[in-house]
């Protein structure tokens, strides 16, 4: 992989577009990437990685980077371009980052999406490939043969990833690893092996809980027999549990068969009791009866005096009906007093001290004052809101004034900036127009530039297809004579062995086909070499179809030579050389016209924005200076008028608030007015009515026979209350007569004088046996149920047995392997995953590609070793590094270095890994290489031993390119890339040897 050329637009701190000549750079194999602390030195392997892969290396592809320059005008679109031959393919890669953009209508944003454009150099001319991001991520991650993550450790090296690195454990160096070398492979197996293993080991931890559910359930059941508390469940779970089971079964049936026997006499015995108390029962019963009917007589005799009171008390009930209508009447008369004058009393407090102590007659005088004056208040309290708006209107008109005055500021503003604007836009338009003048030449050179290449490639093409067609024709017109010769060859022999062939068909007797004759003396027959009907037809058709060959040759041939001969002519003699050279220098010419043309257009656009901007102020200046004007005139209006009406409101709105808050007290007034003047009228008419009710009643009572009404009213009864009184005195009547013929009645005769049988003591006896006979038969039944689960249970635990018995023995394989692959077995004395152990093989080719180049920069002194020594504290081990000291011949941890020696181990192990990673990814050769920071931590003695390191790794064209601030390698390295940086952003400078 080899870089050419790389353009930045609107990207990272470069606000425009920024071009890297690689090329030009990498002429002598080695230049310097240098510039102040923040300028951009990193966003230029940032945007070759962007590129590449649309991320940023390490860490700064974290989140959603923000890629578009800040300092970038707002309509710039971000953008990388980078050429660059891989594969030995010229691609031009183009990426655009998503950005938010001005919208074409209207103001504000939006959102633009990024996009991927891939474009390849082929006979002169960029030819699309894709403009799809994945397709585009596939076919480079094919090219590179390595993806993003082994990109920036093989051509980006960060010299602060390799020191951490080589001082890092066996774990941090495992997971770089595995980001860098394929180890999908033996992870797989590792995990295919957890998986069995974590699979199998549920399948086993199921299987014994399941035995011990099994276990459970037979102790469960067990326990749950007659006479038995014993605990059977075992403390361990024992897979093999059958026997257990069957033994808890034979116990289980001896239960059962001591229980069949005990209920049996238990049976007999609560049989006998309850035949003795059923009898004792009945002679009880009929002594119940017998108290009962005297208890209940004796009562009716006893509630005679109540009785005769309540015959009287319906009499007089009966006498005082008539009275009962005029009753109610005079109860509902003295409610309705009693309402009216809750109501006055009511209506009184609502009015408060406005009341007073008003009759009725004054009350309706006020009622109508009031009402008077919310007639004369009803235009005041428009004129009221009307004040409030203009005041509104006042304020609004203040600022009004204020925004034209700000307006007119900004507008002058304004102009002046739209006229500097519009100056110099029609001076570089001018400018740009003077080269867009040759852009219709430059283009119709340019397109007869590429239509000449474009014959002179395919006039190379078509050269070696004439060359290979007239070899076609002479292998086509050498296969048609052979052809025709064999056809001709086999119809000579079909010809003279076609007596042979009659003579299969010849039979006694019968006459030949040729001769007629019957008699057939000497007959040909077959020999070995015999031609067939078959061999003939056969031998045409390929013969027929090696012509056809013959002149499909002839015909492309023709073509062939007719297109080389019209290429010829069209190409003049150009050869390539000479039609790549002067297609660049069209191409060069139709380039720069077409830049110039778009900066006019462009600028054209600028013009028109400027001229418009500068009428768009001189009008604004106008509009703000009329506003202004005339919202003081009406300002001035205004405010008199509100101050003629607030005077006048003053006067009329009197102790209130406002003028709406007297109109609402006095609407408020006459509502509760009016209400007190209701109920003062409602109370005068309920009281005449009370007094004329009283007297009718009075004049009734005595035609009933009543003296007074105080009696007739005692007298009197509801109807339902009359209806129930009368109920009850037959009641008694019936009742009476019913109890004395009933214990008149044979069947009670002569219990009353017998003693009464003790019934407690005989249910007890039946409760007793029944407790007896039910504890048997429960025991029964629970011996019975055990037996049945027992029973099954049996079975079930011997299945269960035969299925677990092959998936423990294959548990105790899998986890053997298991923890042998994955370091946690006792065999792995190493405690070494799998892919660790192929991990440790690339780290020993790493440290031994290391080594070569640590052994010079440090000049044969040191070198590293790759170590699997156990690690203390029983971590894992298998990834470790040791550096050798050849002037002590000793090992030693590689965190013993000093400053410099660790750039240097670290720059050894960097460019170590990056030849290993190189050949692990197929060999893509790497042309283009950068080396990070890390030079100031050197001597003078070493950097010059590691400048010739990095010397030699130009062999074969590589470029190397060095980003550092150390200043003697500017004097070391006179092809330099500076980066500059400003307030406006960064820019960069290329500086050539020489």
């Amino acid at each position: 992989m080899r870089l050419h050329r790389l353009a930045m637009t609107a990207f990272g701190p470069f606000a425009g577009t920024e071009v890297v000549d690689f090329d030009e750079l990498g002429a002598g194999g080695l230049f310097l990437l240098h510039g102040p602390t923040g300028a951009g030195k990193t966003s230029v392997l940032d945007a070759v990685c962007y590129a590449l892969y649309g991320q940023l290396p390490g860490s700064r592809s974290a989140g959603r980077p923000r890629l578009r320059s800040d300092h970038a005008a707002a309509d710039v679109e971000p953008r990388v371009r980078l050429e660059l031959t891989v594969g030995g393919r010229r691609l031009e890669v183009t990426r655009t980052p998503e950005w938010s953009r001005p919208k074409k209508r209207g103001t504000g944003t939006t959102t633009a999406p990024a996009s991927t454009h891939v474009r390849e150099l082929v006979g002169g001319q960029w030819l699309a490939v894709t403009t799809r991001g994945d397709e585009a991520a596939q076919l480079l991650l094919d090219l590179l043969g390595m993806g993003h993550e082994q990109f920036t450790k093989v051509v980006l090296l960060p010299q602060g990833d390799f020191a951490a690195f080589l001082r890092a454990d066996a774990e941090a160096r495992r997971t770089l690893l595995s980001r860098l070398f394929a180890i999908d492979r033996w992870t797989g197996v590792e995990a295919v092996l957890g998986e069995q293993r974590r699979r199998l080991a549920g399948d086993v931890d199921a299987a014994r809980q399941h035995t011990r559910t099994l276990l459970a359930r037979a102790g469960e059941a067990f326990a749950g027999l007659p006479d038995t508390d014993e605990v059977t469940e075992p403390a361990e779970v024992d897979l093999k549990a059958s026997r257990q089971v069957a033994a808890l079964l034979d116990r289980a049936a001896a239960l059962h068969r001591a229980a069949q026997v005990e209920h049996d006499v238990r049976a007999e015995q609560a049989g006998s009791a309850h035949l003795v108390l059923d009898h004792a029962r009945a002679v009880a019963a009929r002594q119940v009866r017998h108290r009962d009917l005297t208890v209940r007589l004796r009562g009716l005799d006893e509630a005679a005096a109540a009785h005769d009171h309540a015959v009287r008390r319906i009499a007089l009930a009966r006498r005082a009906s008539p009275l009962a209508g005029l009753v109610e009447a005079l109860t509902h008369a003295t409610q309705r007093v009693d309402g009216a004058d809750r109501a006055t009393r009511a209506a009184r407090a609502a009015l408060g001290e406005v009341a007073g102590d008003l009759d009725e007659v004054r009350a309706r005088a006020l009622l109508v004052a009031h009402r008077s004056e919310l007639g004369s208040l009803a235009d005041a309290a428009a004129r009221e809101v009307d004040l409030t708006a203009t005041l509104v209107r006042i304020q609004a008109l203040r600022t009004e004034l204020a925004a034209a005055t700000d307006r007119g500021a900004a507008a002058r503003q304004a102009r002046e900036a739209a006229g500097t604007e519009l100056t110099r836009a029609r001076a570089t338009q001018q400018a740009a127009a003077v080269a867009a003048a040759d852009l219709q030449p430059a283009t119709a050179a340019r397109t007869a530039a590429v239509q000449v290449a474009q014959h002179v490639v395919e006039l190379g093409a078509v050269e070696q297809a004439v060359v290979v067609l007239e070899q076609a024709r002479v292998v086509a017109v050498d296969a048609d004579q052979r052809a025709r010769e064999r056809q001709l060859l086999l119809w000579e022999q079909r010809v003279a062995d076609i007596a042979a062939e009659l003579a299969t068909a010849l039979r006694p007797g019968e006459p030949c086909s040729v001769c007629g004759s019957c008699t057939h003396p000497s007959i040909a027959t077959i020999g070995a070499g015999h031609v067939g009907r078959d061999d003939v037809a056969a031998a045409t058709a390929a013969a027929d179809a090696a012509r056809a060959q013959r002149e499909a040759a002839d015909r492309d041939l023709a073509g062939a030579l007719a297109r080389r001969a019209q290429l010829l002519a069209l190409t003049d003699g150009a050869d390539p050389a000479t039609a790549q050279r002067d297609l660049a220098d069209a191409d060069a010419r139709w380039t720069t016209a077409t830049a110039a043309a778009r900066i006019a257009e462009a600028e054209a656009l600028a013009v028109h924005a400027a001229t418009a901007a500068v009428q768009l102020a001189d009008d604004e200046l106008a509009g703000s200076a009329d506003a202004a004007a005339a919202a003081a005139a009406a300002l001035v209006e205004l405010t008199a008028t509100s101050d003629a009406v607030a005077a006048d409101l003053d006067r009329l709105r009197g102790e209130d608030a406002d003028v709406a808050a007297r109109r609402a007290r006095l609407s408020h007034e006459v509502g509760l007015l009016d209400h007190l003047v209701d109920t003062l009228a409602a109370r005068r008419a309920a009281d005449e009515a009370l007094a004329d009710q009283r007297a009718r009643l009075q004049t009734s009572c005595g035609e009933c026979g009543f003296e007074d009404v105080g009696p007739a009213v005692a007298a009197l009864l509801p109807a339902d209350d009359l209806a129930q009184l009368e109920r009850g005195v037959a009641a008694h009547e019936r009742e009476r007569g019913d109890l004395v013929a009933r214990l008149a009645d044979p069947d009670l005769a002569g219990v009353g004088g017998l003693a009464d049988p003790d019934l407690d003591s005989l249910a007890t006896q039946v409760l007793a046996a029944d407790r007896e006979l039910a504890r048997a038969a429960g025991s029964q039944t629970l011996a019975a149920e055990g037996v049945r689960r027992l029973t099954r249970l049996v079975r079930e635990v011997t299945a269960h047995e035969d299925v677990t018995a092959p998936l423990l023995e294959r548990f105790d394989r899998i986890d053997g392997l298991t923890a042998c692959v994955t370091g946690t077995g006792g065999d792995n004395t190493l405690r070494m995953r799998l892919s660790a152990y192929v991990l440790a093989a690339r780290l020993e080719q790493v440290a031994a590609a290391a080594s070569e180049r640590l052994s010079t920069m440090s000049g044969g002194r040191y070198a590293l070793v790759h170590s699997d020594e156990r690690v203390k504290g029983g971590g894992r081990s298998g990834l470790g590094l040791r550096v050798v000291d050849a002037w002590t011949g000793a090992e030693r941890d590689t965190c013993t270095l000093s400053g410099g020696e660790s750039f240097v181990a670290s720059l050894a192990l960097a460019l170590g890994l990056a030849d290993v990673v190189q050949a692990e990814s197929g060999g893509t050769a790497i042309e283009t290489l950068f080396v990070d920071e890390g030079f100031g931590t050197l001597d003078e003695d070493t950097l010059d031993e590691v400048m010739t390191t990095l010397d030699g790794l130009r062999d074969g064209g590589r470029v190397v390119g060095l980003v550092s601030h150390v200043l003697d390698l500017r004097s070391r390295i006179p092809t330099q890339l500076e980066v500059r940086k400003t307030r406006t952003g960064s820019t960069l400078v290329h500086r050539a040897a020489g």
